[in-house]
C-alpha cells in the first residue's frame, strides 16, 4: 500500500492522475481502496458534553516589530470586537518605525504592552501566550485583521466546552485591504481523512493560524510553537492539535483576514521545515520529500507570474 502511495503521489505531482482515471477504471478501483484506509488520527466532531452557561473569555496577542505601515488597521479591527476581547497583549521586537507611537495612542484598547528582543515571530507569539489570562487565546498579526464579529462568532463555538480550537477560513486580502482570494480550511486533514494520494494535515498545515483560536489550557497541555521551526512552527503546532485528538469546531464564516507576503511568503526554506514536520509525524521520507519539490515547483511559478501569496497556494 505504501509503495502504491508513493506512486500515486508521483502521478499527483505531473497532474495526470485524472487522465489516468478516465483511462483505466482499474486505477480509479485503486483510489478507492487508498481513500478507504482507515486514518489513525481520526477525530469525532460530535460533542456529547453539555453546554456551558458562560462565554469563553479571548485574549488577542499581537506580535510587531517595525510594522507602523498595518498595525493600526489591525489595531482598529481588534477594537471592532468591543467587549468579546477580554485582554489585548502587544508584544513589539524593540520598533524604530513609529510602531511604538501608534500602540501608545491605542493604549485603552491594549491591556499589556511589552517592547523587548524576541529571537523571531513564534518566540514573540509563545511570549504572548505565556502572559494570556483568558479562557481562550487568539493570535492576529500586525498586517492581518480580524473580521467583523469574529470574537463574538468564537465564544459561541467556545461554549461546547469539549471544543479545544476553532478555526475558520481566511479571508486573503492585498496591500489595500482589497480580498483577492481564500484560505480553505482544510476540515476533511482536521477530522482525520486522507487526500486520494495520500495527502494530509502532516504535509502542510490544514489551517491558517489567523483563523485559530485555542484554550489556554491546551498550550499547556500540547506545548506551544516549536521554535526550531523559523517559518513553519504553526504547521507543527496545528499538527499536534490534531494527532492528538484535540476537538476543533469550525466557524462558517471567516474569522480573519490574512494579508499577502508575510514571514514565509516567497522563502523556500518553509518547504524544508514541512519536509521535517512530515517526517516527524510519521510520512515516508520519500513522499515528504516529493511533497516538497511539488511545493517549490508550485512556489516557483508563482514567482515567475508575479504571485506569490505567502502560504497561499495551500
Amino acid at each position: 500500500m505504501l509503495f502504491l502511495r508513493q506512486i500515486l503521489y508521483l502521478l499527483f505531482i505531473i497532474d495526470g492522475a485524472q487522465i489516468l482515471s478516465n483511462a483505466y477504471p482499474g486505477y480509479a478501483i485503486l483510489i478507492m481502496l487508498i481513500q478507504s484506509t482507515p486514518s489513525s488520527s481520526a477525530i469525532s466532531d460530535k460533542y456529547s458534553l453539555p453546554i456551558a452557561d458562560v462565554l469563553a473569555s479571548v485574549s488577542m496577542v499581537t506580535p510587531v516589530w517595525n510594522g507602523a505601515k498595518t498595525i493600526s488597521q489591525t489595531l482598529a479591527s481588534v477594537r471592532a470586537q468591543g467587549a468579546a476581547c477580554h485582554e489585548y497583549i502587544v508584544l513589539d521586537s524593540m520598533s524604530d518605525d513609529g510602531t511604538r507611537e501608534i500602540i501608545e495612542a491605542n493604549r485603552d484598547l491594549v491591556t499589556v504592552y511589552v517592547r523587548e528582543k524576541d529571537t523571531g515571530l513564534f518566540d514573540a507569539m509563545n511570549r504572548g501566550i505565556a502572559r494570556a489570562r483568558s479562557a481562550v487565546v487568539g493570535i492576529i498579526n500586525a498586517d492581518d485583521l480580524l473580521t467583523e464579529g469574529a470574537l463574538n462568532r468564537v465564544q459561541m463555538a467556545f461554549q461546547d466546552p469539549a471544543v479545544a480550537y476553532v478555526y475558520s477560513d481566511v479571508r486573503i486580502v492585498d496591500s489595500a485591504g482589497h480580498d483577492i482570494g481564500m484560505f480553505r480550511a482544510r476540515r476533511d486533514w482536521v477530522a482525520g481523512k486522507t487526500a486520494w494520494h495520500g495527502r494530509d494535515w502532516r504535509f502542510v498545515s490544514a489551517i491558517s493560524h489567523p483563523g485559530l483560536f485555542v484554550r489556554r489550557r491546551v498550550y499547556d497541555e500540547i506545548g506551544v510553537f516549536d521554535l526550531r521551526y523559523r517559518l513553519a512552527a504553526d504547521h507543527d503546532f496545528i499538527s499536534r492539535l490534531i494527532s492528538r485528538n484535540c476537538v476543533g469546531a469550525f466557524v462558517e464564516e471567516p474569522l480573519a483576514c490574512f494579508r499577502i507576503g508575510g514571514l514565509s511568503g516567497g522563502d523556500l526554506r518553509l518547504f524544508a521545515e514541512d519536509e521535517a514536520i512530515a517526517r516527524r509525524f510519521g510520512v515516508p521520507a520519500t513522499l515528504a520529500r516529493l511533497n516538497r519539490y511539488r511545493s517549490s515547483l508550485g512556489r516557483i511559478k508563482q514567482r515567475a507570474f508575479g504571485q506569490v501569496l505567502g502560504r497561499v497556494h495551500r
